[in-house]
């Protein structure tokens, strides 16, 4: 049954998520985070013209309507031209969304996103006020996410909201805490994902934020309680394949789609299975004259570096998901 689960998941499909790194300028500074933190935008990112020339190449290879366009970065709010680029994206016909910290949200941007037609938005929230200010380094931070959050959730929009949280050691004890908040305001989407040393630019900070291996086995049981009580729908994040520990608390078998059907295109245009993956090879460059033609060729096929799977005796029910996993 699982086995069949996973061959479902790792079919060849056809593109689905396009995460493109908007900017990789930020107005907070998170501990785990290495983009530059600058008032204005930061002068590598490309302009609305070279955005449009790769929405038209992605046009190429494949449909509009099946692809979503993640906006992340950075913090890509930080773009003054956020809408117009959005705009550009519902005008080819593609889906889009955004991840952001929250900051900058105000009612007036609020609504201009929902009015050009944002599908998803992820807001991160990483403890309860003292802990995320500490986190993401600003006192403001969790009261402007915070307020963007209501604003959506009161509005009652089409845009499907998610709330992200980075849980580590010093967040742990407020997951009780936030998961009550969030029930409170009606949010309906909470993922979490754990500081993972394979995954993050590593340092000092997180090798003190990591989760014990007690701590995560109480998290996936936690997990498993908020949902039995049925108020949100919880999703452990990108923590690589765990065994049977994960079963029961996500909901479905975890399968990386990264390279199958989702990829990320960094501001110079540079294509990537994963960003997470220190040294992921580049597919290509949307603006090379012969990137579709690379593209089919790579596209929906395993990277070389999944041979070291070989011969691990749960190669068949992971099937080579993610080299991000700390085993």
């Amino acid at each position: 049954m699982i086995r069949r689960l996973f061959k479902k998941v790792k079919k060849r499909e056809p593109l689905q998520k396009i995460y493109w790194v908007a900017t990789q300028s930020c107005n907070l500074e998170c501990k785990y985070c290495t983009c530059i933190k600058k008032d204005l935008q930061f002068a590598c990112d490309i302009e609305i013209e070279e955005f449009c020339k790769i929405l038209d190449t992605i046009q190429k290879i494949a449909d509009p309507q099946q692809v979503m366009i993640v906006f992340s970065g950075g913090e890509p709010l930080m773009r003054t031209d956020i809408v117009e680029l959005g705009k550009e994206v519902v005008k080819r016909g593609f889906k889009w969304g955004i991840e952001t910290n929250g900051f900058a949200l105000t009612s007036e941007l609020i609504r201009k996103l929902i009015v050009t037609g944002l599908n998803k938005i992820w807001i991160s929230v990483n403890g309860m006020e003292s802990v995320h200010n500490w986190y993401k380094g600003h006192a403001k931070s969790f009261e402007n996410a915070m307020y963007g959050i209501k604003q959506f959730v009161n509005q009652g929009s089409s845009v499907d909201l998610e709330i992200t949280t980075i849980v580590h050691a010093k967040n742990y004890d407020d997951l009780n805490l936030l998961h009550d908040m969030f029930v409170y305001l009606k949010v309906k989407n909470w993922r979490l994902l754990a500081i993972n040393p394979n995954r993050d630019k590593f340092n000092a900070v997180l090798e003190q934020l990591r989760l014990s291996n007690f701590q995560f086995g109480q998290l996936l049981n936690s997990i498993k309680g908020w949902q039995r009580q049925k108020y949100l729908n919880i999703d452990l994040g990108c923590n690589g394949f765990l065994t049977s520990k994960e079963f029961g608390a996500i909901e479905h078998p975890f399968s990386c789609t990264t390279g199958y059907n989702s990829i990320t295109i960094k501001n110079d245009g540079s294509v990537y299975r994963c960003p997470k993956i220190p040294n992921s090879p580049k597919i290509g460059n949307v603006f090379d004259d012969n990137f579709t033609q690379e593209w089919s060729r790579v596209f929906g096929t395993k990277d070389d570096k999944i041979k070291v799977c070989n011969g691990c005796s749960n190669e068949k029910l992971c099937m080579g998901c993610c080299l991000i996993k700390d085993v």
